[in-house]
């Protein structure tokens, strides 16, 4: 017992202690900061697939409203950007604006704007497929 109390003393008279301490926080420092940097690009990550599911359904939801395209943009965009305040998660506005764009543009509910693009009565994108037997022949020469 006397041997064990000596031990316990050197180590707190010695500043072994302090050694212990000071090897585990410099072996540990780079553990903590990489677990804590994945979890804050983890979490940014979630953010920006909430901002896009969000932008998408407020873009959605006004489809059939009748207001001009910039008043649903900026009606879009203010209810992201609430919503978003409301679950504590700050985004630019900016960006949220490049979201609900972005949203628009994907958007298999809203027109086309591209006039190049065929459209059947329904508003849906005509098949560029041709009929069997209808394609041109590929010359061999030209595929490069």
């Amino acid at each position: 017992m006397k041997t064990l109390n000596d031990i316990i003393n050197w180590i707190l008279d010695s500043g072994y202690l302090f050694l212990m301490f000071y090897i585990i926080v410099v072996v540990g420092k780079p553990y903590v900061d990489s677990k804590i940097k994945n979890a804050k690009t983890a979490q940014e990550k979630e953010a920006w697939t909430l901002l896009e599911q969000v932008a998408m359904t407020a873009v959605n939801a006004r489809v059939g409203e009748p207001m001009t395209g910039q008043e649903k943009f900026v009606d879009a965009s203010t209810a992201v950007q609430a919503y978003l305040g409301n679950k504590e998660i700050n985004i630019d506005m900016k960006q949220v604006q490049e979201a609900v764009q972005s949203a628009y543009e994907k958007s298999t509910l809203t027109p086309a704007t591209n006039q190049e693009e065929k459209a059947d009565k329904l508003g849906l994108k005509a098949s560029d497929s041709v009929p069997d037997g209808k394609a041109e022949a590929i010359d061999p020469k030209e595929v490069v």
